[in-house]
Order: structure tokens, then C-alpha cells, then sequence
């Protein structure tokens, strides 16, 4: 006596009329054709020209005569960086009409490294006070860089550093 393998496999065999007509004449609501989106933040369009960066470097805003808020250089950390300005927060309330100096101490990459300095000529666009920081908040556009300050910001940005999410 010879036993026959089953050689057919379970896509061979017919489907039993009563669950096919079972499944096939379900109805089908539309939001079971479109997946789910989660609701997210609205969109906002970016309008700057360059990406930005968040660092949190050491900078020294030294002015090119009086300001108002007090005599001397201003302290404070880069909160976010491009290669056409940055926004600082700072103790001072800053506020002058003219260029002034920038330096921005870029942090060495390794143990035993020096800060690289860049030395760049800027203008205020803004300053606010910002509640969250408890810091005022100053915004700078850059007008000129001194020597290689450029190459060296835009290597360290783009090489070293991811840019940020808005």
C-alpha cells in the first residue's frame, strides 16, 4: 500500500463560500483607507537663508562707543548660530545703533585643545527679554569676518555639529 504525500498547500484549497462572502461584503469606512496622523504643532514657514545651530559657545560683544545699558564688554552664550547671525543670551540689556565686535570662543574638539577665537564685525537686530532663559535674548546679524573666521565657523558647523530641528 502506497501513502500519497499531500503535496497542496492551504492557497490551493478554495475558500468555503460563506467566509468569503463574509469578508468581502463588509463595508469599509473612509478613515480605514487613510492612515492615522497623529496631530502635530502647526507648520511654520522658515524664513532664514541660512541653517541654524544650537551651540552654547562663549561670546564677548565689545561696543564700539557708549550703550545704553551700561559701559563695557557683554558676556553671555551663543543660543543659536548660523553663518549670517546668532542670538545671545546675556545678563545686559543691550542696545546700540551701530556695528560692534563679536568674539566667539569655539571650544576645542579634543582634551588638551585651545579655543579657537573668531573675531566678526556685527549689528543688533533685536533684544528681548526672555522669561523662559531669565535672560535677555539679542539678536545679531553678522556684517564682516575678520581673517578665516568664516571658513573656521562654517567647517566647525557643518563637520562638527547637527543642525537643529526648526
Amino acid at each position: 500500500m502506497s501513502v500519497e504525500e499531500d503535496t497542496s498547500t492551504p492557497e490551493d484549497e478554495p475558500v468555503p463560500e460563506s467566509e468569503f462572502e463574509e469578508f468581502a461584503f463588509q463595508p469599509v469606512r473612509p478613515e480605514e483607507l487613510v492612515p492615522r496622523l497623529e496631530p502635530s504643532a502647526p507648520v511654520r514657514v522658515q524664513r532664514r537663508a541660512e541653517q541654524r545651530y544650537l551651540v552654547r559657545w562663549k561670546v564677548i560683544i565689545v561696543p564700539e562707543g557708549k550703550h545704553k545699558g551700561g559701559g563695557g564688554n557683554i558676556h553671555g552664550r551663543v543660543y543659536d548660530l548660523s553663518l549670517l547671525g546668532m542670538a545671545i543670551h546675556t545678563d545686559c540689556n543691550y542696545f546700540v545703533t551701530g556695528p560692534c565686535k563679536v568674539l566667539i570662543a569655539l571650544p576645542p574638539l579634543h582634551k588638551g585643545g585651545r579655543e579657537s577665537i573668531i573675531e566678526v564685525s556685527a549689528r543688533l537686530v533685536y533684544n528681548v527679554l526672555d522669561g523662559k532663559a531669565r535672560s535677555f535674548r539679542i539678536g545679531m546679524r553678522f556684517i564682516r569676518f575678520k581673517k578665516n573666521g568664516f571658513d573656521l565657523l562654517r567647517d566647525r558647523l557643518h563637520n562638527h555639529h547637527i543642525p537643529a530641528p526648526f
